[in-house]
C-alpha cells in the first residue's frame, strides 16, 4: 500500500473514531506526511485542516500543531493555513486560543526570516503576511484579556515581536536570528523604519503592562523574564529594563501576598544578576539594585564583570577629584566643558531623582528621618525583618543616586507629581542656567517636604486637623454605591432603544466585517428572545423590510426560539416564547408576502432552519400547489427530501402526491422529480410500491370501482357510480397512459 493510500485510509478512519481514535490516526497521518513523504503536503494539506471544525478541542489544537510543524517543514504553504489560524483565534476555548497564540508567534518570526532573504515572493504569501500583521494587533490587545493564561502567551509573543523588529548590536552573518539590520532598504514588503517603530511601541506597551498595580503574580513574573531576554540580547533596552525593576522594588502591586511579595523579590534579584553580568554603563545602578535586594558586597564583586571592575576604579577616582574640584569652586568650568545630556534621551522620572539627589544632603536627610520616625508602628512588621537588607555602600554617589531613584518613584506614584520632558534640546550657552521646568520640579517636591513636615511637627487648628483626618479615613469606592438597579419600565425603556439602535447600525457592522455582523446578530436575536412581546413583532417588521439582506439573522432567530424551546438552554427570566412553530408560521408567511414569485429564498430559509414543522409542511404543499410558486415549491420539496432523512418519508408522501395532481404542469413536473429520485439507494423501492399499486388501480371496471380500495391514503378523484374510464381519468392514475392503451385494457 502506498503512502498516499495509508493517509486516506487514516483520515476516513480519524472521520468515524472518537476523540483518542481519531487524534491518534491524525498523529499518524502527520508522521506519514511530515518525517516520511512530505511531497504529498501540498495535496493532503486541506484535508487535515477541515478537521479545525471539529468539536474537540484537542483535535483543533492538534490542527494547530500541525499547522505549526508544517510551516517550518515549507513556508510557502502559509497561504493555505492562515484562514484557518485566524478562525481559531476567536475560538469560544480557551485552550485552543491560547494554543493560536503560540503558533502565531513561532510563524512570525519563521515568516520575517524567511522573507528578509527574498528578491521576489509571491503574492498568496505577501497577502498571508498582511493577515499576520493583522493577527499581531489582536494579540497585542490581549494583554486586557480576562484569562491569565492569555495574557502570558501575549506577553511572550511581544517578547519575540520586539526581538524580531530591533536593532542587534552584533547581528549573526548566518542570519539565523532576526532582527532590524538584515533588512534591506529596499526591500518589497518590510519597511525596517515602521517596524522598529513599532517594535518600540511593543515594548513600551510590556513596560507599562509590567508596571501597572492590578497585575497579577504569574503575569508579573513572565513580564520580568521577557524584559530580561529583552534586555540581554538588546543593549539598547537595558536602560528602560533597569528602571522597570527599581520602580518594581520601590512600589511593588498591592494584590501581592507576603508570600507572593517574597517570590517577586526573589525574581527580581535572579533577573538584576543576569543583567549585572552584562558590561554595561549602568552596572553601578544594577550594583546598588542588587543590594537592596539583599545581595552582599562578596557576591556583588564575584559577579560583577571585569570590564566594570576598571571602570569602577576610574569612576571612583573621578569621584575623589570632582569633590577635591568642588571644594575649589571650579566646578562650573568643569561643566562647561562637558557636553550637555540629550534632554530627549533622559526620562522624566531620572530627571526628578537628579533634581532629588542634589537635594539629599545630610540636613535634608535628618528631616527625612525625623518625619519617617512619627509612622513607625510600634512592633517590627514581621515581612520588614524578612525584607531587610543592611546597606553596604552607604553614603555614596552611587547608593544616594539610587535612593533618590526610588524617593523619585515613590513620589511619582504616591503624591501624583508629572515630570514634563523638554524636547528642545539645550544649547551649550545655556548649560549655567536651570530649565523653569526643573524649578517647578523642586518648588514642587519642596512643598509637598515641607507641608509635611508642618503637618508632623507643628499643631494644626481644629479645622484641617479634621480634613486631615477626613482624608485619612476615604472611604473605598464601592460601584454599587453608585450604581442602583433600574426600574423596570426604565430597563424595558432602554433595551428598546438599544434595538433600535442596533437595528440602524446594519450598515456601519457590515462595514466593520463578518466578526462586527456576528455580534450584531447575537445582541439583537438575544433581546428580541429576552423581551417578546413588542420585540418581537418590531423585529419581524424590521426583517420583512428586506427579507433578501437579512436572511441571516433570520436564520438566528429562529435557532434561538428552537433551542429555547427544546429546552437546550436555560430560559432564565425569557418570557414565554412564541413557538418555534410560530415563527416559522411568521417568516414563511412574509416570504409570501415579500418575495416575487420564483424567489428561491424561501429554499434557503427552509433548508437552513432548525426544524420543518407540519405547518410548514402545509406552507410547502400550498406552493406547490400555486402556479405561480410551483418551481420554487417542488425544488423545496425535492432538496428536503435529499437533505433532511428524518424527513424522507414525509417528503416523499407529499411528492407522490403531486404526481396525482389533476393540474398537468404539477403533475408533470413531479414526475420529473420522481424519475430522478429513482436512482438514489433507498428511494427506487417505495416509488415502484407506489407506481405499482397506481396501476393496480386501472384494473377495476370503472374509476368507482377504483376509488373503494382498500388503501385509502392513496389520492383519488371524485367519481359517481356511472362514471367510466376516460382519458382524463386513466390520467389521473397514470399520466403516462394514452387513449389507445386504455382501450385495449
Amino acid at each position: 500500500m502506498s503512502t498516499e493510500d495509508q493517509i486516506i485510509k487514516l483520515l476516513n478512519q480519524a472521520s468515524l473514531s472518537d476523540n483518542s481514535g481519531k487524534l491518534q490516526c491524525l498523529r499518524n497521518v502527520q508522521e506519514l506526511l511530515i518525517n516520511k513523504d512530505p511531497v504529498l503536503l501540498d495535496n493532503m494539506l486541506l484535508e487535515i485542516i477541515q478537521f479545525h471544525r471539529d468539536t474537540s478541542a484537542d483535535v483543533r489544537k492538534f490542527v494547530l500543531g500541525f499547522i505549526e510543524e508544517v510551516c517550518r517543514k515549507d513556508m510557502l504553504l502559509l497561504p493555505k493555513c492562515i484562514d484557518t489560524i485566524v478562525t481559531l483565534l476567536s475560538d469560544p476555548n480557551l485552550q485552543v486560543e491560547r494554543r493560536v497564540i503560540q503558533v502565531i508567534t513561532a510563524l512570525y518570526r519563521d515568516m520575517l526570516l524567511w522573507q528578509i532573504p527574498q528578491r521576489k515572493i509571491p503574492q498568496d504569501m505577501t497577502e498571508a503576511w498582511v493577515h499576520l500583521s493583522h493577527l499581531k494587533g489582536f494579540i497585542l490587545e490581549a494583554l486586557e484579556a480576562e484569562n491569565e493564561g492569555i495574557r502570558t502567551h501575549a506577553i511572550k509573543f511581544i517578547e519575540v515581536l520586539v526581538l524580531c523588529q530591533s536593532l542587534h548590536p552584533n547581528p549573526p552573518e548566518d542570519g539565523s536570528e532576526v532582527c532590524i539590520n538584515l533588512i534591506p532598504g529596499d526591500h518589497l514588503t518590510l519597511d525596517a523604519s515602521s517596524l522598529k517603530a513599532e517594535g518600540g511601541v511593543a515594548f513600551q506597551s510590556l513596560v507599562n503592562f509590567t508596571t501597572t498595580q492590578s497585575i497579577t503574580p504569574m503575569n508579573l513574573m513572565t513580564s520580568l523574564g521577557s524584559l530580561t531576554n529583552v534586555a540581554k540580547q538588546r543593549p539598547n533596552y537595558l536602560g528602560p529594563v533597569v528602571q522597570v525593576f527599581e520602580s518594581l522594588h520601590a512600589n511593588l502591586p498591592p494584590t501581592l501576598s507576603k508570600s507572593q511579595v517574597s517570590s517577586v523579590r526573589k525574581q527580581l534579584k535572579l533577573h538584576a544578576t543576569t543583567l549585572f553580568k552584562i558590561p554595561s554603563p549602568l552596572t553601578a545602578r544594577l550594583a546598588g539594585l542588587l543590594s537592596d535586594l539583599g545581595a552582599s558586597s562578596s557576591e556583588i564583586e564575584r559577579i560583577r564583570p571585569k570590564e566594570a571592575v576598571e571602570s569602577n576604579k576610574r569612576l571612583s577616582e573621578e569621584v575623589e577629584d570632582k569633590q577635591k574640584n568642588k571644594r575649589k569652586k571650579v566646578e562650573e568650568d568643569e561643566e562647561e566643558e562637558r557636553p550637555p545630556p540629550d534632554p530627549v534621551v533622559e526620562q522624566g522620572s531620572d530627571k526628578l531623582a537628579n533634581v532629588i539627589a542634589e537635594k539629599l544632603n545630610p540636613a535634608m536627610a535628618t528631616e527625612l528621618v525625623m518625619i519617617g520616625l512619627m509612622d513607625l508602628p510600634d512592633a517590627i512588621p514581621p515581612h520588614f525583618n524578612s525584607a531587610y537588607t543592611p546597606i553596604a555602600a552607604a553614603g555614596t554617589p552611587t547608593q544616594i543616586l539610587h535612593l533618590a531613584r526610588m524617593l523619585a518613584a515613590q513620589i511619582s506614584a504616591q503624591i501624583g507629581i508629572t515630570v514634563a520632558v523638554p524636547e528642545a534640546s539645550v544649547s551649550q550657552g545655556d548649560v549655567k542656567t536651570k530649565d523653569p521646568r526643573l524649578l517647578t520640579i523642586e518648588e514642587e517636591v519642596h512643598a509637598k517636604i515641607t507641608e509635611q513636615m508642618i503637618t508632623k511637627h507643628f499643631n494644626l487648628d481644629k479645622e484641617d486637623a479634621t480634613k486631615a483626618a477626613a482624608r485619612k479615613n476615604i472611604k473605598p469606592f464601592n460601584i454599587d454605591d453608585v450604581c442602583k438597579p433600574m426600574k423596570p419600565e426604565d430597563l424595558e425603556s432602554s433595551s428598546r432603544k438599544s434595538l433600535r439602535r442596533l437595528f440602524q447600525a446594519e450598515r456601519n457592522a457590515t462595514n466593520d466585517g463578518p466578526h462586527a455582523t456576528a455580534i450584531r446578530h447575537k445582541l439583537i436575536v438575544g433581546l428580541v428572545t429576552q423581551f417578546g412581546k413588542d420585540f418581537r413583532r418590531a423585529f419581524i417588521s424590521f426583517a420583512l423590510e428586506d427579507m433578501r439582506a437579512r436572511a441571516d439573522i433570520i436564520i438566528a432567530w429562529l435557532y434561538r426560539e428552537y433551542v429555547l424551546e427544546q429546552g437546550y438552554v436555560w430560559r432564565g427570566l425569557t418570557p414565554e416564547s412564541y413557538g418555534y412553530e410560530q415563527c416559522l408560521q411568521y417568516v414563511l408567511h412574509g416570504l409570501y408576502r415579500k418575495l416575487e414569485p420564483g424567489d428561491r429564498l424561501f429554499t434557503k430559509i427552509l433548508l437552513e432552519s432548525p426544524e420543518i414543522t407540519e405547518g410548514a409542511i402545509n406552507m410547502i404543499k400550498s406552493f406547490c400547489e400555486n402556479s405561480d410558486w410551483l418551481e420554487v415549491g417542488i425544488s423545496t420539496l425535492y432538496e428536503l427530501l435529499l437533505r433532511r432523512s428524518n424527513l424522507r418519508t414525509q417528503m416523499l408522501d407529499v411528492l407522490l402526491g403531486l404526481t396525482m395532481n389533476i393540474n398537468d404542469k404539477i403533475r408533470d413536473l413531479a414526475i420529473e422529480k420522481c424519475k430522478d429520485l429513482f436512482v438514489i439507494p433507498g428511494l427506487a423501492m417505495p416509488l415502484e410500491d407506489f407506481a405499482t399499486t397506481i396501476l393496480t388501480r386501472l384494473i377495476a371496471e370503472n374509476p368507482v370501482h377504483a376509488c373503494s380500495a382498500e388503501d385509502t391514503e392513496l389520492p383519488v378523484g371524485p367519481y359517481d357510480k356511472d362514471s367510466q374510464w376516460t382519458e382524463d381519468s386513466i390520467r389521473s392514475y397514470h399520466p403516462r397512459t394514452t387513449a389507445d392503451s386504455a382501450a385495449s385494457h
